[in-house]
């Protein structure tokens, strides 16, 4: 090798260099203008130090600023590589990668959104296992909290979901308050509900916020939007709509009986599989008809075998059947019955009236009465009575409606007697004015 001096810095080497060929204890040591450790081999030691004196084999120490750079012509800047395959490199401009077993595992990119198990993402953070599940643990004490929290740079924690290890439950916060807990038993609760023990069913809700929603949902074909199971999984009923349209109606379906329960499951009305309606009863009080409505003994039912309307009555105290009031309150008819037959009634109370007066001309007007036969234009029968609009220029205190009105006249032929007694009346007189003047002859 030949030695060359250039000037008193400069010497030009020309050929290979071995120092401490011999394997000597001995250090070699470089100065720089500010270091006095700038290169440093420890011989002794079998250590390589820039900066200082090494602490391990290789040690590079830096006061402040970039440690190392390292440049290529290809498109990677950097790369560190262990020999048990941890790496540290730079797949692309401006992306730091990390990497165990000779394979990528994590990476920044030059936007700074990290990417674990894939190199592509559009979030602050992506975690990806193609193969097999992928979970990310929060694990803390098991009497403090673990999970996530939520915010904005003004508060960085003012949404959350957390696992609160003490009582074993789940619980979702939004500004800065929890407002759903699942609890260690499975159940949901909302709102009030939260940690009451009150409210024990699978789902709690309690709004108080305005007369809003407490629970909205909506499906596809807007049938059923909520259905309940047996736990044979096996569909027993459903809560929907019978259209997706803003004209469906409310839809309440159970694959046999649906019942309505008050006061600590106490039952008060049923809808059978068959449609029959009971109210205060748990089978037809007949036994055929759609709607029975029962209370202690006494019953109402529609649409029976034997009649259109059935009244059951256990006591006749009072005898009333049925009663009619207007809206002040006051008795204007009723039906009663002493339990033996029935007797219907209008409302004839003096307390009710007032300008009383006798009637006048009882039998001129009852023989201006025009009695027909006729045919019933709906079923053909013939029947004989009167027509009404003919009654009603006469007598119209038993007619309801107008001629050729909307609604067809009726009249109510009880309502004739206050006729028929001043004609007798009036009849009886003249017998007895006849008779007088026959006598007296």
């Amino acid at each position: 090798m030949a030695i060359t001096k250039v000037s008193a810095s400069l010497v030009d080497l020309d050929g290979g260099v071995v120092i401490n060929e011999s394997s000597a204890d001995a250090d070699f040591r470089v100065e720089s203008n500010g270091k006095t450790h700038m290169l440093f081999v420890d011989g002794g030691n079998d250590r390589v130090g820039v900066g200082a004196a090494p602490s391990s084999p290789f040690s590079v120490s830096a006061a402040d600023g970039t440690l190392a750079n390292f440049t290529n012509a290809s498109d990677a800047d950097f790369q560190f590589k262990t020999a048990s395959a941890v790496a540290l490199l730079t797949p692309s401009t401006g992306t730091l990668a990390f990497g165990t077993s000779d394979t990528e595992r994590m990476r920044i990119n030059s936007s700074g959104l990290v990417s674990i198990g894939t190199t592509t993402t559009d979030r602050e953070l992506k975690v990806q296992k193609s193969s097999d599940h992928s979970i990310i643990a929060a694990v803390s004490g098991t009497s403090s909290l673990a999970g996530m929290v939520m915010g904005d740079t003004d508060d960085d924690d003012i949404g959350a979901v957390l696992y609160n290890n003490n009582g074993n439950y789940l619980y979702f916060q939004t500004n800065t308050s929890e407002n759903a807990r699942l609890t260690s038993a499975g159940l949901l609760q909302l709102g009030t509900s939260i940690g009451n023990s009150t409210y024990a069913g699978l789902f709690n809700g309690v709004s108080n916020v305005g007369t809003g929603a407490i629970i909205q949902t909506r499906n596809g074909d807007g049938k059923k939007h909520f259905m309940l199971r047996g736990d044979n999984n096996v569909e027993y009923g459903s809560v929907g709509l019978t259209s997706a349209t803003g004209s469906g109606a409310l839809q309440l379906q159970g694959e046999d009986t649906i019942v309505f329960n008050t006061n600590t499951d106490t039952e008060r009305m049923r809808i059978n599989a068959s449609g029959k309606v009971l109210i205060g009863t748990t089978s037809g009080v007949r036994g055929s008809e759609d709607l029975s409505i029962q209370a202690s003994s006494d019953a109402i039912v529609t649409r029976t075998a034997g009649a259109g309307l059935i009244v059951r009555k256990s006591s006749f105290g009072n005898g009333f059947l049925c009663l009619f009031e207007n809206d002040s309150a006051t008795a204007v008819g009723s039906i009663t019955s002493g339990g033996s037959s029935t007797v219907y009634n209008t409302s004839s109370d003096y307390r009710l009236k007032e300008n009383i007066e006798t009637m006048q001309n009882g039998l001129e007007r009852l023989n201006k009465l025009n009695p027909v036969k006729f045919t019933w234009k709906e079923t053909g029968e013939e029947a004989e009575g009167f027509i009404a609009h003919e009654v009603d220029e006469i007598f119209s205190d038993c007619v309801y409606g107008e001629k050729d009105g909307d609604e067809m006249q009726g009249v109510d032929y009880g309502r004739i007697t206050p006729l028929l007694v001043k004609a007798v009346q009036e009849l009886t007189a003249e017998v007895e004015e006849l008779k007088t003047k026959l006598e007296s002859k």
